[in-house]
């Protein structure tokens, strides 16, 4: 319904009311003349828009109330300003011309006629925009220059004679000439001599062993007793030659790395000889050794090496004489110590006339005899008249005293001899010595005391251990263990018991532990203290890794516990462990990674690139699909800022219509989808089509030389514009103008992003979870199949970015990796599977019997050389590699095995049908019969007749193989050579004689017959007849 319309219906509704409605309500309407409904006032002319072209153009128009409602009259509806679109047309767009493409190959590589081009897309120009200014094709001369000449080589010369004259390494030289190359042309490759091996003789090598290897690390920790190894290569005899003897390993004990060690001593010897027996000159000495020396930092060893003392100070009797030996005088003994007993008795004594010499030991007693008394050098008579008994004694009957003071004893009251009765009480380490009516006990040496009673003198400590190093495999600790101190008696020198502050073979925790000893039974005498010190053997640090550093520290079930890094702008090339462990044994984990991976440069890009793909259903495929891609420029102008410091992009678009919407079981590999979710697929009518545009989105760092953090900011770029896309498809607010209709987007599918890694050689190229690096291979490796490998023995590489090795200059060079005689077989020198035996300073190959040369880079002849095995009815011809043997015509077989075709009895032969095949081996022959002439394959019969054998007039009739003679009259044999004897048969009769003749006879008849035979009567006269 229009305004006009509208208006009307209004007006009439209401004189309906007024014509119908009489009552008050009228007359007061008709009161209230006031009221006004409200009206608008005509529109404005519509403003200017907002946009020349593009699809966002607007214009706005407004309107103002021509009427104001008054009394309640009803107010205008609808708006003030009304817009609509404007200029939603395409804007003007000039051809745009791309980048050139790549030059061409040049169409000659040399003369006066090559010409490369290039060429170069554009864009159409639309919407009224200028077109492109230029060419689309450039061409330019290339390549103007002279041919090249290759150099060429002439034929080989002859071979020269073998040589050495054995061996496996005898060859023959020959040499070419050449024309050189000119004009740039390719030198010749190959060398101007060859070689060629000649097979071997065996020369007899006797085994040899190579040097020996370093020795291999200690297998037990420091402190402790292990083993280490060595080996050394076998050079194998061959030839007959003499084996090795022995082996190639050799075993030592060791002991395991440099622990800090102090000195000890080792156990004192035995006292040496006394200089003298006895005296007060006497010394003797004893002398000790280091056991153990101080190292990696310990203590020295305090105290000297030898000690000496004095020994044998004493004299059994008598005393010292200032020289070698005591003086006697006096003692009643005798030798150089005074230890010899003189019997004073069977010599000079002192007893009296009236008393008896008894010898005792170092003395002699003299006892008055009886009836005397007296100490026997004096006696008088005893108990006689007026005289008394001695000592205290009363003479109790005559010559007998009793009752004699202690210490004397009856009949006489003489002295008691205690120390020889062995009534004295002396200790038991205590001398007696006799006195007038008594005795004395004086303590031996080493002991004091009143000789009633002596103690030992305390021991002296003549061996005291240094500090003691335990090393242990354990956190928990060790056993404690020491040498043992020595407290020795003097002067015996005697061994004495001691005791500890702690027992060895106690558990006890890392750490230092102080003990001291003494002499059992003196403990408040000398002391002897020493420290043990429990640890861990002593982990050492490798050095860190070059450009790089280790971080250590302390963990659970480890002495050390240690992590690598890189310095900026270097990586890992060989990934090491994510850490690495000191166990208590000092043995690094894991040990295959040691050493640590050294650092190298390493470059990143910093260009990412994403694929998407987008899809829409439109009614038609019938669009311009520019129209398109310039469309979804605008719309990815739509989206938001790329992050500072990153530029972004899009690009390789293409448009493809009438296909499926791309869901998760299409998708190529699921592993390059960023994520699946079927939720973003929103399911259309099968009716119409799907256009899908592929696309690129890329962002790329700004910064000069990018980092692992740049990288990750610029996926995170690219992660921005790929949530954006999906939450605004899934929005359904990403829609594209295909063909003039606005459509939404039905799906959307992003792939993983990549960067564009580009590695050099020498480099490895390593794709991480938010980035990728190109990594050098580092100082003593090269590259292999994306591998950076370490150079092998008697190779080095001291420079970075490597993809091979370089070959130590000499034996014994300082160079890293060049102390050890170079492997010459690592890099397979031996080609076509030929199998490198390796010398000291050179390598042998063994080649398969197909190949020879020095590296069997040269297919052998085995045909010329007589190394085949085809049969001796095979053709043997020469293949790469290898060889064919085709057994002969005439033969049948594999060619290493040929069987002879027997033609004749197969009727394979060409033989006349008037010739005998025979078969021979590999062939046969054709031999015409008997009768008939030619070679076998054509025969003809043979005219016997021609050279008449027939003789005396026989005629020859030919036949196969012969010829039969009819003889004439008189003639017989095969060939008519024999005349008839008509003789024979004695045809004369009557005594005629027979006359052969030619086929025929004579018959000279007997006197008185005739006729032919003779057969007739008997006449006087002779007669012949000749019979025909």
């Amino acid at each position: 319904m229009n305004l006009r319309l509208a208006k009307c219906v209004l007006v009439t509704a209401v004189l309906l009311i007024l014509l119908t409605d009489d009552t008050d309500a009228w007359r007061r309407r008709r009161r209230r003349r006031c009221w006004r409904a409200c009206q608008w006032g005509h529109w404005s002319a519509w403003g200017p828009c907002s946009a020349t072209c593009g699809t966002s153009g607007t214009q706005t128009r407004a309107r103002g109330h021509a009427v104001t409602a008054q009394c309640g009259g009803t107010p205008c509806s609808g708006p003030t300003s009304q817009t609509q679109a404007c200029n939603r047309k395409c804007c003007p767009q000039n051809c745009v011309w791309y980048n050139w493409g790549s030059w061409s190959a040049c169409t000659a590589t040399c003369g006066s006629s090559g010409i490369k081009d290039r060429t170069r897309g554009r864009t159409s120009p639309y919407c009224g925009g200028l077109g492109c200014t230029g060419e689309a094709r450039e061409v330019l001369p290339c390549n103007r220059r002279c041919c090249p000449r290759n150099c060429q080589w002439h034929s080989w010369g002859s071979w020269s004679s073998c040589s050495p004259s054995c061996g496996s390494s005898r060859i023959r030289t020959r040499t070419r000439s050449k024309t050189t190359e000119s004009c740039g042309g390719t030198p010749c490759s190959g060398s101007s001599t060859d070689r060629d091996y000649c097979g071997s003789r065996c020369c007899p090598q006797n085994c040899r062993w190579g040097s020996w290897g370093s020795w291999g690390s200690c297998s037990a920790s420091c402190e402790r007793s292990g083993t280490q190894t060595r080996t050394r290569r076998e050079y194998t005899e061959y030839c007959g030659g003499r084996p090795c003897s022995g082996s190639d390993t050799d075993t030592r004990s060791c002991m395991g790395g440099c622990c800090r060690r102090n000195c000890r001593w080792g156990d004192w010897s035995s006292w040496g000889t006394c200089t003298a027996p006895c005296g007060n000159t006497g010394t003797h000495t004893r002398t000790r050794t280091i056991a153990v020396s101080a190292s990696c930092g310990g203590s020295s060893c305090t105290g000297d090496a030898s000690e000496t003392n004095p020994c044998n100070r004493h004299c059994p009797h008598g005393s010292p004489n200032g020289l070698l030996g005591c003086n006697c005088a006096g003692t009643g003994y005798g030798g150089t110590c005074c230890d010899i007993d003189i019997d004073e008795c069977s010599g000079s004594h002192n007893c009296h006339q009236h008393a008896n010499c008894t010898n005792t030991v170092g003395s002699y007693r003299c006892e008055c005899n009886s009836g005397y008394t007296g100490n026997g050098r004096t006696c008088t008579a005893l108990c006689r008249g007026s005289t008394t008994c001695p000592h205290g004694g009363i003479c109790s009957s005559p010559n007998h005293c009793t009752s004699c003071d202690s210490g004397y004893e009856s009949p006489d009251c003489g002295n008691i001899d205690e120390c020889a009765m062995d009534t004295d009480n002396c200790h038991a380490k205590a001398s007696c010595s006799d006195t007038d009516g008594s005795f004395t006990c004086t303590c031996s040496d080493g002991y004091t005391g009143s000789g009633l009673h002596c103690e030992r003198n305390a021991p002296n400590l003549v061996y005291c251990p240094a500090d003691t190093r335990i090393t242990v495999n354990s956190p928990s600790g060790g056993i404690l263990d020491w040498t043992d101190p020595e407290f020795r008696f003097q002067p015996s020198n005697e061994l004495a018991n001691h005791e500890c502050s702690a027992d060895k073979g106690d558990a006890a925790p890392i750490g230092t532990h102080s003990v001291q000893c003494w002499a059992e039974g003196f403990a408040d005498a000398t002391t002897c203290d020493f420290d043990v010190i429990i640890e861990a053997p002593e982990c050492v640090i490798p050095a860190p890794p070059r450009n790089g550093a280790v971080t250590c520290g302390v963990a659970e079930g480890a002495q050390k516990y240690c992590s690598l890094s890189c310095q900026n702008r270097y990586d890992f090339a060989t990934e090491p462990a994510d850490t690495y462990r000191c166990d208590w044994y000092a043995v690094w984990h894991p040990a295959e990674d040691l050493p640590w991976p050294d650092c190298s440069r390493s470059y990143r890009p910093g260009r990412a690139r994403q694929k998407n793909e987008l899809y829409y259903h439109t009614g038609s495929c019938a669009f311009n699909e520019e129209d398109i891609k310039r469309d979804l420029l605008l719309l990815y102008a739509t989206l938001g800022d790329c992050s500072a410091g990153i530029r972004c992009g899009i690009s390789d678009i293409e448009v493809t219509c009438g296909l499926s919407s791309r869901k998760r079981r299409d998708a190529p590999k699921d592993t390059e989808l960023r994520e699946h979710n079927d939720d973003l697929v929103v399911k259309r009518s099968t009716l119409g089509h799907t256009v899908k545009i592929k696309f690129v989105t890329e962002a790329e760092s700004l910064a000069e030389e990018p980092t692992a953090d740049d990288q990750s900011e610029v996926i995170g770029a690219l992660d921005d514009i790929y949530f954006e896309i999906r939450a605004r498809v899934a929005a359904r607010t990403f829609d594209l103008d295909i063909g003039g209709v606005m459509c939404e987007a039905v799906n959307y599918v992003g792939f993983l992003p990549s960067f564009d890694l580009q590695c050099e050689d020498g480099q490895i190229e390593k794709v991480e979870t938010f980035g990728a690096v190109c990594i050098n291979c580092p100082v003593g490796t090269h590259e292999q199949d994306n591998t950076c490998l370490p150079c092998p023995p008697g190779w080095y590489q001291d420079e970075e970015a490597q993809t091979e090795c370089k070959a130590c200059p000499s034996e014994g060079s300082a160079i890293e990796g060049c102390d050890k005689e170079p492997d010459h077989c690592h890099f397979s020198p031996c080609q076509n599977g030929g199998t490198c035996h390796d010398f000291v300073g050179f390598y042998n190959c063994t080649c398969p019997d197909a190949f020879t040369g020095d590296d069997c880079e040269e297919d052998a002849d085995e045909c010329d050389l007589g190394t085949d095995t085809c049969h001796d009815a095979a053709n043997c011809t020469n293949a790469p590699g290898s060889y064919n043997c085709t057994c002969n015509d005439g033969y049948k077989g594999d060619g290493y095995n040929c069987v002879d075709v027997d033609e004749c009895a197969l009727e394979a032969d060409t033989c006349d049908e008037d010739a005998t095949c025979n078969n021979i081996p590999g062939s046969y022959t054709c031999d015409c019969n008997p009768g008939y002439t030619g070679d076998g394959i054509t025969c003809t019969d043979t005219d016997e007749c021609a050279s008449d054998p027939c003789q005396n007039g026989g005629t020859c009739h030919d036949e196969i193989n012969g010829y039969t003679c009819t003889c004439a009259p008189g003639y017989v044999g095969d060939d008519c050579e024999t005349d008839v004897d008509e003789c024979a048969s004695v045809p004369c009769e009557n005594g005629g004689t027979c006359e052969d003749e030619v086929n025929g006879y004579t018959c000279t008849c007997a006197a008185g017959y005739f006729g032919d035979y003779c057969e007739i009567g008997k006449f006087a006269h002779n007669s012949s007849h000749t019979v025909q």
